[in-house]
């Protein structure tokens, strides 16, 4: 008898296992609105959106619908190219991008627009090329940036008035 009760619970137990799952995952591409389905980066905000570094700009999904920025020529800040690379945060909310050419513009979530950061400061004309950026307090740390002329790399540093002055 104990032996039977043992082969039906064998039997029975993978089923009453596998029915529960521990996580649904759901696959989109773009039949369901997703402008292009190669992405490079993504992160959650604090707002709950999901945001997504595509070959064809950045995108923001909030569980329903997605919506591509991207850079047109009327733009103010016109990026070289919409393919971007990676993704950060910023502790404000907005998002720091590197596109496919190396660089560095941050992405207002609030106007929906994209700011090249060098602009404005020409003494660092030439030092705007940035091949991968990291988190730090105050700020973002940009290792690996090729210095011209000089044949060597070095870390660059920015902290910003983004976080503190409503950038």
């Amino acid at each position: 008898m104990l032996k039977l009760f043992l082969i039906i619970l064998y039997l029975v137990c993978p089923f009453v296992l596998s029915a529960q799952s521990l996580m649904h995952v759901r696959y989109y591409s773009a039949k369901d609105g997703l402008s292009q389905n190669t992405v490079a980066d993504f992160l959650q905000d604090d707002k709950g959106y999901i945001w997504m570094a595509t070959w064809n700009g950045l995108e923001k999904f909030d569980g329903y619908t997605f919506q591509n920025y991207k850079s047109y020529p009327t733009d103010d800040t016109r990026l070289e190219y919409n393919r971007i690379q990676q993704i950060i945060k910023s502790q404000k909310g907005n998002i720091w991008c590197i596109t496919y050419n190396n660089l560095l513009y941050l992405f207002d979530t609030r106007t929906e627009k994209f700011r090249n950061v060098f602009s404005g400061y020409p003494h660092l004309a030439g030092y705007e090329e940035v091949a991968r950026i990291y988190k730090q307090t105050g700020g973002i740390i940009c290792p690996a940036v090729p210095v011209p002329d000089m044949g060597r790399r070095y870390t660059l540093s920015i902290k910003t008035k983004e976080d503190t002055s409503g950038y």
